[in-house]
């Protein structure tokens, strides 16, 4: 039969759904296939035409109150603003009533329209052996090194180990005396910043793994594929603590000694209140359990996923302090563990040389690389490891950078201008020339050289990907799709990474995209600006939380999933944090402490419920 319309056009769905924050880079409105017509102001975006069949229009089952149909060159009225014939029923009524498509297709995720799992036996033993191997393997103890960090994945922040509190603070201090958020106060700051450097009084090594650990952060905010690896952790601590309401809450169930929070799952009653989201949950985490071990399990030429992060930090760490460090000139760097180093020795083998270049192809392809478990979109992406491997095969070919301007040019307002529309900048220029008016020529054009060289490599990457056979906006199109199922697989409202991304960008209006990368290592003092400040803004981000019931911010959120670790380890009579004055003790000995900061006093106050209640010791 044939279809009823030829196209439909409506304001484009995407861009309403994201608020316009990115309209002006979309792939449906501005594709040549799809772009109908300018924006009339009234909806963020530009309007579409869409053939029918929809090639994939995320939205084409969701009409847009405002959508018209034809056929044959004539608009059919009676159509307008309905589910189109060919697709799915949808909620027409309820599309009217909103433009945010969006939020639409995440309340259809979210309201059951996708069945619970059941929390079947097997499903729970392959859970649990998942989750013992993934928590061997991903162990680390990084006892080797003077100082270093650890980024908590399912809390979105790190801490410092092997320096004291007070110790990093006063550093903390020191350097953000040479920070200064105008413009003008860089000139005098810097000599004097060069002199605490040569003095060692910056504390560079301890500096150097703060960058190193807030660079991640950065990445999780910005990067999908980063970010996707830190939801994953935190829907499996959301399932631990719906386990604790679940058991030791509404049924005030006492568990054997030694048993962790995860075999509550095989004591799940169907016939509770909890048991629907809880199965979903438990769904989504069978699949972030295999996701977090797959970015440990080599997929090509021997190196994984932790590789391309953990190596772009380290170098990040390095190139910002150091502009021309280089690996084979520190003996240290064979001695660290292998996820920091086995993506620069394929870079190597592979005839790369400059550490520049090296975290240009990691930043970039965890950048536009993406993964998606959904067959139906899986072979329209590529993975940060296939661009990686692709831009290494083409490394020779990014040795001709386009042509900058001549360095002995008088660095006028107007010359810093032309030089952010070579490198395709234009669009923040005027933030921009507020940060490069007052730096010295030398930075400034660093700057343009590592600008060039992310706007040069960047083509390279969508030339490769035009090479496999895909275009651009389809890219760009398919990113969108993949983020949009990726939230609706979460399962409960989490606008925790979003919320982040919107606080730092509020602070510091250049923090995402290309311009990142150049503005922070041609700039130390910038760069320490945004990032000894990522850590406390990070925790004090609000959003909706954990069951999308009330505003909480990101520090409260954790201490209660902190706490919810805690109580697992005592339950497995684990050795257990109990209190700022004993700190690890025996979980026999946690019952006895009476400090209000003990795992004893927070779990009653919390839970409401004694801890010596929830399990019995033998």
């Amino acid at each position: 039969m044939n279809p009823p319309y030829d196209h439909y056009i409506e304001p484009c769905q995407l861009c309403i759904s994201r608020n316009g924050a990115t309209y002006d880079k979309c792939g449906w409105c501005h594709d040549d296939d799809t772009h109908y017509r300018p924006r009339d102001g009234q909806y963020p975006g530009d309007y579409i035409r869409i053939p029918e069949g929809g090639y994939g229009y995320p939205f084409h089952a969701m009409p847009h109150p405002t959508r018209q149909y034809y056929r044959d060159g004539k608009h059919l009225p009676e159509m307008d603003g309905i589910t189109p014939p060919d697709c799915e029923p949808g909620d027409a009524d309820g599309a009217r009533s909103s433009v945010a498509a969006g939020e639409k297709i995440l309340e259809m995720f979210n309201s059951g329209a996708r069945p619970a799992w059941p929390i079947e036996p097997e499903k729970v033993s392959q859970f649990l052996t998942q989750v013992t191997t993934v928590e061997q393997e991903l162990a680390y103890n990084p006892t080797g090194l003077d100082v270093t960090g650890k980024v908590e994945f399912r809390y979105l922040t790190y801490t410092l180990m092997k320096v004291k509190p007070e110790e990093l603070a006063d550093i903390f201090r020191q350097a953000r005396e040479f920070c200064s958020e105008d413009p003008a106060d860089y000139p005098a700051n810097l000599p004097r910043w060069e002199q605490a450097r040569q003095s060692g009084k910056a504390n560079i090594p301890v500096l150097e793994v703060v960058c190193h650990e807030a660079f991640h952060i950065i990445q999780a905010t910005t990067m999908p594929v980063v970010g996707m690896r830190f939801d994953a952790e935190r829907r499996l601590a959301m399932l631990k603590l719906l386990l604790v309401e679940d058991f030791y809450l509404d049924r005030q169930g006492t568990s054997e000694y030694g048993n962790g929070l995860y075999e509550l799952l095989e004591q799940a009653d169907p016939e509770s209140e909890i048991y629907h989201p809880l199965s979903r949950l438990f769904g989504y985490c069978c699949s972030d359990i295999r996701l977090i071990s797959d970015y440990a399990e080599p997929i090509t030429v021997g190196i994984n996923l932790f590789d391309l992060i953990e190596g772009s930090a380290y170098f990040f760490q390095k190139l910002l302090f150091q502009p021309d460090y280089h690996p084979d000139r520190c003996p240290e760097f064979a001695a660290l563990p292998p996820v920091y180093t086995r993506a620069w020795q394929v870079f190597r083998e592979m005839d790369g040389d400059d550490p520049l270049d090296f975290l240009i192809f990691c930043h970039l392809s965890l950048l536009i690389g993406l993964i998606v478990d959904e067959d139906d979109i899986n072979q329209h992406v590529l993975s940060p490891l296939m661009l990686f491997v692709g831009l290494l095969k083409i490394r020779s070919e990014l040795d001709d950078f386009p042509q900058r301007l001549p360095p002995n040019m008088p660095l006028s307002r107007q010359t810093i201008r032309e030089v952010l529309e070579t490198v395709g900048f234009e669009r923040n220029a005027d933030i921009l020339l507020e940060h490069l008016s007052h730096r010295p020529a030398a930075q400034v054009w660093r700057f343009v050289d590592i600008a060039v060289r992310v706007w040069s490599t960047r083509n390279r990457v969508f030339d490769f990907m035009k090479a496999m056979g895909l275009s651009r906006s389809e890219y760009n199109n398919f990113a969108d799709l993949a983020g949009n199922m990726d939230d609706a697989r979460k399962g409960f409202a989490d606008e925790r990474r979003q919320a982040v991304k919107q606080t730092l960008e509020q602070r510091f209006p250049l923090v995402g995209g290309d311009i990142l990368l150049p503005l922070l290592l041609a700039f130390e003092l910038d760069a320490l600006l945004i990032l000894l400040d990522v850590n406390d803004l990070t925790k004090q981000t609000e959003f909706t939380g954990l069951l999308g019931t009330e505003q909480v911010t990101v520090e409260r959120e954790n201490a209660l999933l902190d706490l919810t670790e805690r109580l697992d380890d005592y339950l497995q009579e684990k050795s257990v944090f109990c209190c700022a004055e004993h700190g690890l003790v025996a979980a026999r000995d946690i019952p006895s402490c009476e400090n209000a900061d003990s795992l004893r006093h927070m779990t009653e106050n919390i839970f409401q419920r004694k801890l010596s209640d929830l399990t019995q010791f033998v």
